[in-house]
This record gives C-alpha cells, structure tokens and sequence, in this order.
C-alpha cells in the first residue's frame, strides 16, 4: 500500500511530527511518498532523515488538494491495493495504517478513515464521520470537543468522511479517476465519499486507527468556498431525472437560508 503525505506547508513545525508518524506504521510493505504544492529546496533533505526510503514530488503547479493528491496515481507504479492521503496537520498513530487496511479487506469497504482526535488534547474528537443530506449539507456523527469516553469506538457506516486521513482502494480510487481537481481543501472529501457511494462502495470509520488533527482557523472564504463546492458536488452526484426533483428543493432552501442568515447580520455569507 501507499501512504501519501500532501503538503502545501512544507516549512511547517508540526511537518517534522507528521513525517515520524508516517515512518513510524507497522503495517508491513508500506511506500512512502510525500507530495508538496510548494516548491521547497529544504523538503527533499527534511524527507530523507526521517524517511530515507521514500519518494519527493514537489509540484507547484498543483493548485488544490485533489490535484496534488493526484499526481500519485500518475507516480506510482503498478497497482497498489490502498492509497492512503494525509494531509497538514494530521499525525497517525502507529498502528493507524493497519487497523485502516485491516478493516477495509475484512468489510470489503471502498474508503475507510481514522477516528480524529485533537492534536494537544488526544481524549477530545474532532471527527469520527458524517451523516450527509439530499444537499451536501453535512452533520457530523460527534459534538465538537466531545470528550473520548469510547462512545463511538464501534466500526460504522458513514456517509463521508474527514479529509484529514482517507485510506482508498486502489481500483476504486482508479475508476473513479482520482479527487475532483477544481475542488479545494473544503469539499473534495465530501465528492469522493460521495462518488464512492454511487459506484456502491462502502465509507466506514474505523475508530481503532487513531489520528492527532490540529485544526486550522476557520474564515468567511473557507465557509464560502465550501458552500460552493458542497453545490457543485450535489449537481455532480445524481443523474439528470433526479436533478429536476432535487434543484428546486436546493434552491428554496438556498434562498431560504440566504434570507436567514441576512436576518442574522451575516451578509457576507448571505449573498
């Protein structure tokens, strides 16, 4: 299998962490290969003491996460059964990639994810999957900064998962012909659950492999670049017959909520 570390912050103090993490899985025969959308002359060294073994790409030119994740699929020789995608921020517990493999062969499931848990303070959740309406609209399956009491530590289907980490099968991966490109760091993990869901794969949290997140400050462009690619995702996702039912619901509830959010003095995300 391919673990795959995406950075667009190759100068990042947690990058070095994040590294180790990924050196560190017990899985046997694991590739490493860490993609950055910076150009950094620092990184090769940076890669090569803590994982003298694994593969640099920089590509600049790669503007968003799913075009960076990409060039993978386009790296990698012959066909690995799992691809793995960390992004910044996210260090795996040791055994993070062998609970995730483990569990994908044992239910046949088409993408798996970690249990996330907050970077300085592992005993709170930040993620352990999401439940997903007609419109994109997610809702996730835990309270932000709920407490850890192993309330979700069961294997579950989800709707989507967080981008954070995303252990995909190969072939699916293949066939669905990577990550959306045009989407950034705000939906791209919502269209290939979704994607996965329609060709009839499986998405499940596996709360056996863990993962530290450090959370990145949320700002009005990141809420409306979200709502964006949640749109485009949902016009994506269902078929032309199902598209006539579905837009007109959308748009009611879109102006609905642009009317509610200009009630509440948020203009910006109004408009």
């Amino acid at each position: 299998m391919v673990l795959v570390v995406v950075t667009r912050q190759p100068g990042a103090a947690d990058l070095p962490e994040m590294l180790a993490a990924a050196a560190a899985q017990t899985h046997a025969n694991v590739r490493l290969v860490v993609l950055s959308g910076v150009d950094s002359p620092d990184l090769g060294h940076l890669v090569g003491g803590i994982a003298p073994g694994a593969v640099v790409r920089q590509s600049p030119g790669s503007v968003w996460f799913g075009g960076l994740a990409d060039e993978v699929l386009r790296l990698v020789e012959g066909d690995p059964a799992y691809f793995c995608f960390v992004r910044d921020g996210v260090a795996l517990d040791p055994g993070a990639v062998a609970a995730l493999v483990r569990e994908a062969h044992r239910s046949n499931a088409g993408v798996v994810g970690p249990k996330l848990v907050a970077w300085d303070r592992p005993e709170r959740l930040v993620s352990a999957g999401y439940v997903v309406d007609k419109f994109g609209e997610r809702a996730p399956v835990t309270h932000p900064g709920e407490l850890d009491q192993e309330q979700h530590d069961a294997v579950r289907d989800v709707f989507a998962l967080d981008g954070a980490c995303l252990l995909v099968r190969g072939d699916l991966l293949r066939s669905l012909g990577g990550f959306d490109a045009e989407l950034d760091t705000a939906g791209e993990d919502l269209d290939l659950c979704w994607r996965a869901h329609v060709a009839g794969a499986r998405v499940l949290v596996v709360p056996d492999a863990v993962a530290r997140q450090r959370l990145a400050a949320e700002t009005p462009a990141t809420d409306r670049r979200r709502e964006r690619n949640r749109l485009r995702t949902m016009l994506g996702a269902y078929s032309g017959s199902h598209l006539v039912r579905v837009v007109p619901q959308a748009v009611i509830v879109t102006v609905l909520e642009a009317l509610a959010s200009l009630l509440a003095g948020r203009g910006r995300r109004s408009l």
